[in-house]
């Protein structure tokens, strides 16, 4: 049997039910808000935008999930985290900010691979494995989208953005000129038949 890598196959996102992201991140913001208040933290959540984008809500919950207790994590007793949605086409744009220690510019594209863990913030007692911010860009690009890592605008700490096409809007490709943007090779094994 040989093998044929094909670069173009269809996304998950081709074969996504289109649903309000704002709805969605109400439904999310209970269980989050928990977590954050648990770990004596404070959360802010922002939604702007209407419409639909195309997304499987068990995946991408999964994405928030990860990115909130890599957040929770990182920050230090009394600190926020911060939520943002924007809704614009052609994008849905998500980010999770902690004003942890940060992560160094030259380490953030790092943290997406697996069994990283990078030295745990101050007061820091629970083990990592290393795996929850791996598994995200996987879930993102099969919706079509990409995930990356950026410092926030003030202060210290991390801020992880994703960002999933709208509805009606085509997916995006992996933008090759972008420091820091995650890249990805869209490729599926596939059988030839002779």
């Amino acid at each position: 049997m040989k093998i044929l890598i094909v670069e173009d196959q269809p996304r998950l996102a081709e074969f996504l039910k289109s649903q309000s992201p704002g709805a969605f991140l109400h439904a999310f913001e209970q269980d989050a808000r928990v977590l954050v208040e648990q770990a004596g933290l404070r959360c802010v959540w922002l939604h702007i935008g209407e419409g639909e984008a195309g997304f499987d809500a068990k995946w991408i919950r999964q994405v928030l999930l990860n990115l909130l207790t890599n957040a929770i994590a990182a920050s230090s007793n009394r600190g926020i985290i911060t939520i943002r949605s924007v809704l614009r086409a052609p994008k849905w744009t998500v980010s999770v900010e902690d004003q942890g220690v940060g992560v160094p510019a030259d380490k953030r594209e790092q943290i997406f691979e697996r069994f990283v863990r990078l030295a745990p913030s101050e007061g820091a007692t629970e083990q990592r494995t290393g795996l929850g911010l791996a598994i995200c860009p996987s879930v993102v690009e099969l919706h079509g989208g990409r995930i990356f890592a950026t410092a926030p605008d003030a202060g210290p700490g991390l801020r992880v953005i994703f960002e999933l096409p709208a509805a009606d809007s085509p997916a995006e490709k992996p933008v090759d000129d972008e420091p820091g943007v995650r890249k990805s090779a869209r490729a599926e094994l596939t059988p030839v038949s002779r």
